[in-house]
């Protein structure tokens, strides 16, 4: 794991080479491009009025696409450097380890016209070393006037996404790409590190008897039974259940910070799953197994990381099986409500994408039908995803 000072050295990239290393009062122009827009804002009280009336005027934003082709593109450990030259921009992306332990690294920074650098940092899998990058991310951003995404913490398994900006202190964008690409590089060469690889292949089977064909279902198992009736001892249980799993926070013992252990809809497995990948074409969704605690969750994405649904399903004996849905595409709920009002299940919204269901087991499906229905359901999910233009 790097050390804070480290991180904060390699995040301080996204502040461009820790400001001062790129800024001085006289940066080289040779074989440089400077911004036009900037030139103009080089003196004292034209950096003062754009670190200040430029940067509050604007509007809070959460992330950075880039409408043009690459210009050039630099090799860096694990992954590249893709540089937007007409926008003023750059996106660093690494990735080390397969299947649902991946672990992703996706950092990009751009020059708006009014001079004012954006940037962005988006983790996957980075355990605790999440942390020190999001304290080091939110210390440079304190070198002038930002706005920190809100509520933008690391997730349990170390997954991040956060955005800032702030003014821009150097008209040397050549100077800015390589602290970048120095710093991305940095973090990328340590991104191998504890990486898990263990395949686990989906078991095949017979179509389950006691079930209908899944061809059409996304997220909820349709029992093979027309009798659906749910006493009311069972809708109280099943009530409950669906409303079992909102955000859990626990408090560290010796500072009392806030610690986040899991997200609206989601459960916190204490064993360590099996994990499992499924690909179709540009489409992948990772996994893992949890045998001994009836779970299976999902991560289903499209054309890479861009956006991403995120489910669970847990099997309780003797109860009924509960569905759970992070939804990043926005395109999830009204499927996932369809199908579990279908299966006469209890339907439970925690925040606006993220919900639970919680269904009677009417024919007794066991584990083993839930786990064999995920490659099924996983490509059905790739349906409802947006469509995007994959990258060359």
């Amino acid at each position: 794991m790097l050390n804070l000072k480290k991180n904060l050295y390699i995040a301080g990239a996204f502040a461009l080479c820790a400001l001062a290393a790129c800024s001085s009062d006289n940066p080289s122009s040779a074989g440089s491009t400077t911004m036009p827009n900037a030139t103009a804002e080089n003196s004292s009280s034209s950096e003062e009025v754009a670190s200040s009336s430029s940067i509050n005027s604007s509007e809070p934003k959460q992330d950075i696409f880039f409408a043009t082709a690459a210009t050039s593109v630099k090799k860096i450990a694990q992954g590249e450097v893709a540089i937007y030259g007409q926008e003023y921009g750059a996106e660093a992306s690494c990735s080390a380890g397969k299947y649902a332990s991946k672990k992703s690294y996706l950092a990009r920074i751009h020059i708006t016209e009014d001079n004012t650098m954006e940037r962005t940092l988006s983790l996957g899998n980075f355990g605790s070393s999440c942390d020190s990058l999001l304290e080091a991310f939110k210390e440079s951003c304190t070198s002038g006037l930002v706005n920190l995404v809100a509520d933008a913490n690391c997730s349990r398994n170390g997954n991040l996404k956060v955005f800032c900006y702030a003014s821009n202190p150097t008209n040397d964008f050549d100077a800015i790409v390589d602290g970048f690409t120095e710093q991305s590089d940095a973090v990328c060469s340590t991104i191998a590190d504890g990486v898990d690889s263990t395949e686990y292949d989906i078991p095949k089977s017979d179509p389950d008897s006691s079930i209908k064909a899944n061809s059409g279902r996304v997220f909820i198992i349709e029992p093979n039974t027309t009798n659906l009736e749910v006493s009311d001892e069972e809708r109280v249980t099943l009530d409950s259940l669906a409303a079992a799993f909102p955000q859990k926070i626990e408090y560290d013992e010796i500072d009392g910070m806030p610690l986040i252990f899991n997200m609206d809809a989601e459960y916190k497995f204490t064993t360590e799953g099996k994990k499992f990948i499924l690909n179709e074409d540009d489409n992948t969704c990772t996994g893992s197994i949890y045998q001994e605690e009836f779970g299976v969750t999902r991560h289903i994405a499209k054309y890479g990381d861009w956006r991403s649904t995120n489910t669970t399903t847990l099997l309780v004996p003797d109860i009924g099986i509960v569905y759970l849905v992070n939804d990043g595409t926005g395109s999830a709920k009204e499927v996932f409500q369809a199908e579990c009002e279908a299966t006469n299940g209890s339907y439970y919204e925690y925040i606006e994408m993220a919900f639970g269901c919680a269904v009677k087991n009417f024919t007794g499906i066991p584990f083993e039908t839930i786990v064999s229905e995920q490659e099924t359901m996983s490509r059905n999910n790739f349906n409802i995803l947006p469509e995007f233009t994959p990258r060359n």
